[in-house]
């Protein structure tokens, strides 16, 4: 088969577009740049290089609009959690990315009284999912994976990317094993837990921490059942002092109902949304009070 005979997809014009400067992430060892590659391997990576590599060369936008318009080639079913979401396969001008379809939710608008309170503090909504997402790009915390709503076989829901090569919290509790000492998480640790209290996020547990070692990050997952109109600190969390810097504190601070209202009332209600300021207001006196702890040195 000759190179003129090669139909070469539109992701892969990214990946020439950015050889001189990308190192390449790939499965093969010997992959070093892209400046020394013969036409052979070149044509290799663009079809064969790993989700990972493929990642780092979408602007977030871009990650958006494809999680939103790709083509779902394959749905498979999981057994996470109590609503069983459903792994995904997309693939959009060559490229392919797996991610997590959540359709599960319960309605809340229609609700009084007593009655909506009750209602929503004990709901599994996918929407409160986008809404975290949403939160978090507000405040720069860059923790929660790409999530977007669409339809997928005429069902409304939620589709999250996937984190490829990371590993489960509850694995690594359960094995007793050490692998996550060779990174440094007691920062993002401290952020997960002030954003936890932000959202009501009661549902925290070892099943939706993520890490990937490559990055040293981890990854907050699963909020579905965030957002109550609760005005403490979660349960799992009042044992743990509320560390942070004065840079995450002037986010917080900066917090506007107004602003909130506009990001977030597609997805949650109004009070909710109050809930989050009475909340921010909460975590910021008692880390005064506390004389302004910082996160633990590494």
């Amino acid at each position: 088969m000759s190179f003129a005979k090669v139909i070469i997809p539109k992701f892969a014009f990214l990946v020439i577009l950015k050889a001189n400067t990308v190192e390449i992430l790939c499965k093969i060892d010997y992959c070093q740049s892209m400046n020394s590659f013969k036409p052979i391997v070149l044509i290799w990576l663009i079809f064969n290089c790993s989700a990972t590599f493929a990642l780092t060369l979408l602007t977030q936008d871009e990650l958006m609009e494809f999680l939103g318009t790709a083509e779902v080639i394959k749905i498979e079913n999981t057994k996470l959690g109590i609503t069983k979401p459903k792994k995904i396969t997309l693939m959009k001008d060559g490229l392919t990315l797996r991610a997590v379809f959540k359709s599960h939710t319960e309605k809340i608008r229609f609700t009084r009284g007593n009655n909506f309170k009750r209602v929503v503090n004990q709901a599994d909504r996918y929407e409160n999912d986008k809404a975290a997402y949403e939160l978090a790009q507000l405040m720069n915390i860059t923790m929660i994976p790409a999530t977007v709503i669409r339809k997928i076989n005429k069902q409304k829901g939620v589709v999250q990317l996937w984190v490829e090569d990371s590993i489960v919290k509850k694995d690594i509790y359960q094995s007793k094993s050490n692998e996550l000492d060779v990174c440094p998480f007691k920062k993002q640790k401290s952020i997960m837990h002030v954003f936890d209290i932000l959202i009501y996020n009661d549902d925290r547990n070892l099943g939706n921490e993520l890490y990937t070692l490559k990055d040293c990050k981890l990854w907050m997952i699963d909020h579905s059942r965030s957002f109550r109109l609760k005005k403490k600190v979660p349960k799992y969390l009042k044992t743990k002092k509320i560390r942070m810097s004065n840079e995450l504190a002037d986010v917080l601070r900066q917090l506007k109902i107004d602003e909130l209202e506009e990001l977030l009332s597609n997805y949650i209600s109004i009070k909710q949304i109050k809930a989050i300021i009475d909340r921010r207001n909460l975590i910021l006196k008692i880390w005064e009070k506390n004389n302004k702890p910082n996160y633990l040195k590494e």
